[in-house]
């Protein structure tokens, strides 16, 4: 998780390992469009090309590389629309801490928290895997990500929670 975002009266927490940038999602919807194509080539559904004329003269057998790539392209796509990321926002102006899943087509509040009731922010272990958890006044503990991965160092981790306890304190401190 990176703090991407770091003003005096906001702070926002992303986790980049999931993220996906605009630029790779538009090379695999590109790679997509070429498979189906390559698909409809292969079958001698292309007009104007030498498997089309073969086609056309001994009759279409099948469209198999056709349906095969067409199914292929849209699980990837599937897969990647499907992609999400979480984000923290931690804002003294509004007051609240906010958890978002972001997709490709957009983002949605999981949960939104007053900051007053924010506890701390503390890295949790299973063995060599590790994630953030933020504890509620009450008790409760929130998890922007519901597993644990190994994805970034629990040094990093820590760092990251004393950022973010720094900010609630100062928070606090400042009601």
């Amino acid at each position: 998780m990176v703090v991407t975002e770091n003003t005096g009266r906001r702070m926002v927490v992303e986790d980049r390992v999931w993220k996906m940038e605009k630029g790779a999602f538009l090379a695999v919807l590109s790679m997509c469009v070429l498979m189906v194509v390559y698909g409809l080539w292969l079958d001698g559904l292309v007009p104007g090309t030498s498997s089309y004329r073969y086609a056309r003269q001994e009759g279409y057998h099948h469209a198999w590389f056709s349906i095969g790539f067409s199914l292929i392209s849209l699980l990837l796509l599937w897969g990647l629309l499907a992609r999400t990321y979480s984000r923290i926002i931690l804002d003294r102006t509004q007051g609240y801490l906010t958890l978002l899943k972001v997709r490709f087509a957009g983002e949605s509040v999981i949960r939104q928290e007053p900051l007053a009731s924010v506890r701390k922010l503390s890295v949790d272990s299973l063995g060599d895997v590790w994630r953030l958890e933020i504890e509620l006044e009450s008790g409760e503990k929130l998890v922007p990500r519901r597993m644990y991965n190994n994805a970034y160092r629990p040094d990093d981790l820590q760092k990251l929670a004393d950022q973010a306890n720094q900010f609630l304190v100062s928070a606090k401190a400042s009601d």
